[in-house]
């Protein structure tokens, strides 16, 4: 796909999920003790008719500073739960999804309303719903933010900081958010080799997240060495290319009989 159709794919976004080529790809979370799936991350993709399946990094790049990424969110965050609906209707294990939310949102007067609005039309209970987050975008509207963190979590539904590790983490920003999942980034764990160093930074990000409370899972994982050496430093759950890689609706409801 060239660069022009690219910026055609931006301009028509709202053609785009009319069409239903936006859809929700699944990664799953597993409990490496259990060997099962206990969570999913909802990433988008754009399915076209002849089937192309286009990243994201092809098309959120362009979408995440405007109000584009809203809608896609939106559009995102409906599917999922049409999904989930569908899963509590076929009698399939449901797990908590997790669905990445632009910080965008922090500015949005009626975002709540909306996430309920969708939720509730699906009949979902709100604990299933984890919206997920990086640090730097509550970082970037703080003030909005912070009421509309607890907005969400008086709503029932759960909070995931992701990429945890990277840019600005901070002692004083875990201490003052009231998240559940805390997800160690990729680029702390996918790594070839650890140094001493690297295990005992990663050793004690696992035990600080669990002693504040949250469920700590490691992404990125690609290997068995990694995965082995990971469980060695107390990783309990997981993520990552040699687990699952994403997959499309009919894959998951396959994997969750």
């Amino acid at each position: 796909m060239n660069d022009k159709r690219l910026d055609t794919l931006f301009i028509n976004i709202d053609e785009i999920i009319a069409a239903k080529e936006l859809q929700a790809y699944y990664q799953p979370v597993y409990d490496l003790k259990e060997r099962k799936i206990v969570g999913l991350e909802a990433l988008a993709r754009i399915v076209k008719k002849n089937g192309e399946v286009v990243p994201p990094g092809r098309f959120i790049p362009f979408l995440e500073e405007s109000k584009d990424a809203l809608k896609l969110d939106w559009a995102i965050l409906e599917d999922v739960c049409s999904h989930l609906a569908e899963m509590k209707k076929k009698g399939l294990q449901l797990v908590p999804v997790s669905i990445n939310f632009s910080k965008m949102h922090a500015i949005e007067q009626d975002f709540l309303d909306k996430l309920c609005k969708i939720v509730d039309k699906y009949g979902i209970d709100h604990n299933l719903i984890i919206l997920e987050v990086t640090e730097e975008s509550l970082e970037y509207y703080a003030d909005d933010a912070k009421y509309l963190v607890n907005c969400i979590k008086e709503n029932g539904f759960k909070l995931s900081v992701d990429n945890f590790g990277t840019g600005i983490s901070s002692l004083s920003f875990i201490r003052e958010t009231p998240f559940d999942i805390l997800k160690i980034d990729r680029s702390i764990v996918a790594m070839s080799e650890y140094s001493l160093k690297d295990r005992i930074i990663i050793k004690t990000m696992i035990e600080l997240g669990e002693a504040l409370g949250a469920v700590v899972v490691l992404e990125g994982i690609e290997t068995s060495a990694q995965l082995e050496e990971l469980r060695g430093l107390g990783c309990k759950k997981a993520q990552g290319f040699l687990l699952s890689k994403p997959m499309n609706v009919a894959s998951l409801y396959g994997c969750l009989k």
